[in-house]
């Protein structure tokens, strides 16, 4: 997933701030980390360790990509925000799959705003409805997260 957001983010434009970039990888390095810890605190032979450290470094190496990306950034387009919302609009409906996507899609719907020039009244429209349906969706996941979890 985060190889599409680093293409999506590329070729839209965003890797031209070099805000972006930093919290964009500090964010991607995340998972990782979280890994890492899990690999480490259950370990059952050198042969699962050496395997998921193996992947994990893969996985390390392509969240710095964005370090390396910005150097070549295009620069943003006057359509952005549309593409954004496009992208938040994919991830919503993948969330239907597999939901912890829905955070993605929220965000990325969020961030929208700010990254499109004209802002029409469709745009408006467009993004705090695919706001909302994120929030809700969400918010429905939790809620059976939550009731899985306390058994009731």
């Amino acid at each position: 997933m985060n190889l599409a957001l680093q293409l999506l983010f590329y070729f839209n434009g965003q890797y031209s701030s070099r805000r972006f970039v930093t919290t964009h990888t500090v964010l991607s390095l995340l998972m990782p980390l979280l890994a890492t810890a899990m690999v480490l605190e259950d370990n059952s032979s050198t042969a699962y360790l050496m395997l998921n450290l193996g992947l994990i470094i893969i996985a390390a190496s392509l969240a710095l990509l964005p370090l390396q990306l910005k150097n070549s950034a295009r620069r943003r387009g006057n359509h952005a925000g549309w593409v954004l919302l496009g992208a938040s609009t994919l991830l919503l409906l993948l969330s239907l799959l597999a939901w912890p996507l829905v955070i993605l899609a929220l965000l990325l719907g969020w961030f929208a705003l700010q990254q499109q020039p004209q802002q029409s009244l469709l745009f408006l429209s467009i993004r705090w409805l695919l706001l909302l349906l994120s929030i809700g969706w969400g918010v429905y996941n939790l809620y059976h997260l939550w009731q899985l979890l306390l058994g009731s």
